[in-house]
């Protein structure tokens, strides 16, 4: 239960301004608009409206394409990734990076996480240098990053690195459709700091009567779930593709969850395995096994025949197929390490993915699992 706007504004005046001064409105943007960033802004800019004296009450829209930005202005509906949302009339869509940086306190990361670098570059750090603005960001990225020396980095701490400013993460089972329509989604939520100074506000800013939102400090996992149930569910998709049934498909994310919990103990040893039970973790797994585009795009890879980008094209919309690229970087960490030969299921994806195996191969992997 959120407690009362008094405690949100005195917590954040404490943190951010002298004591004689009223803090301003925070100011929010939401970087990519895609289908699950078109999601969020619905939600967000509904919130600001009941919280004016913690929001400025216009959200701003990164929108990359500047057709469609015209489009949503026009019509508040983006008729590329979400048809289905009436977006409200305080969310401003703009088709410049720095305008929406240069306006926010808090940036709100949407997009596919192989951009997250190329976006990060073109957001000129001079506009977020602003000695009065306490800025932070929330990803809610699901993917993985590799450096040089083979160590991993996740999504948050190559923004944090760039931007220069703390990020926190929103994970879950979040279907964009389904929150779109306003039925009932949980999520799970790192804030950028091990304080609770932002939990509340964040809690305004994200939670209403159908999405509901959980704290959960332990931030390298609840990102780690988020990319690795791409690759689980990319395992569900060739289930679906091979014709068998929920039995088949059980397994194959009981291994996935298995190897996903071994993963993460390996490059976040200081992990919490209660935080595969948020929704964050077994629930997006499910979710995105049963509904997601990576098992819809990998069932139709199996039966037709086409390659993953021709499908990506055809059936995605413009959206972006996760599970291949977030396979091929679990596998690099893991081959740097010498240990690949000890996730089988990940391995057999993988190769799935680059076309080195047949689909059915996977039923040999879960068979000599153990």
């Amino acid at each position: 239960m959120l407690t009362s706007n008094f405690y949100f504004y005195r917590n954040y005046s404490q943190n951010t301004q002298p004591n004689n001064l009223k803090p301003k409105p925070l100011k929010v943007s939401v970087i990519g608009a895609g289908s699950w960033g078109t999601a969020i802004s619905k939600i967000i800019a509904t919130n600001v409206i009941k919280y004016p004296e913690l929001f400025d009450d216009q959200i701003i829209l990164y929108v990359r394409n500047e057709n469609l930005r015209l489009v949503i202005e026009k019509t508040r509906i983006n008729i590329m990734y979400l048809r289905q949302a009436k977006l409200p009339m305080n969310i401003k869509p703009v088709s410049k990076l720095d305008e929406a940086a240069s306006k926010s306190d808090i940036l709100i990361f949407a997009i596919p996480h192989e951009y997250i670098q190329h976006v990060c570059c073109n957001i000129t750090t001079s506009c977020l240098q602003d000695s009065n603005k306490d800025i932070f960001g929330i990803s809610l990225i699901k993917g993985l990053h590799i450096d040089s020396t083979g160590n991993l980095v996740l999504t948050s701490q190559v923004i944090e690195r760039m931007l220069k400013i703390p990020v926190g993460v929103l994970s879950g089972a979040n279907v964009a459709l389904d929150v779109a329509n306003e039925q009932f989604t949980e999520a799970t939520l790192s804030p950028p700091s091990t304080t609770e100074s932002k939990d509340n506000i964040l809690k305004c800013l994200f939670q209403n009567d159908y999405f509901r939102v959980s704290i959960c400090r332990d931030k390298p996992t609840v990102e780690i779930c988020g990319a690795l149930k791409n690759v689980i569910s990319c395992g569900a998709g060739i289930i679906d593709g091979l014709g068998l049934g929920v039995n088949t498909k059980a397994a194959t994310i009981r291994c996935g969850i298995y190897e996903a919990i071994k993963f993460t103990q390996l490059f976040h040893p200081q992990y919490q395995v209660s935080t595969f039970l948020e929704n964050c973790g077994i629930a997006d797994v499910i979710a995105s096994s049963f509904g997601g585009r990576n098992r819809k795009v990998f069932e139709a890879f199996v039966k037709n025949k086409k390659s993953l980008t021709e499908l990506e094209n055809e059936l995605l919309m413009g959206q972006k197929l996760q599970g291949p690229n977030t396979a091929k970087v679990v596998c690099q960490l893991l081959r740097y390490k010498k240990i690949l030969d000890q996730f089988p299921l990940f391995s057999i994806i993988h190769n799935i993915c680059e076309g080195q195996t047949e689909p059915s191969s996977i039923i040999d992997t879960l068979r000599k699992f153990s």
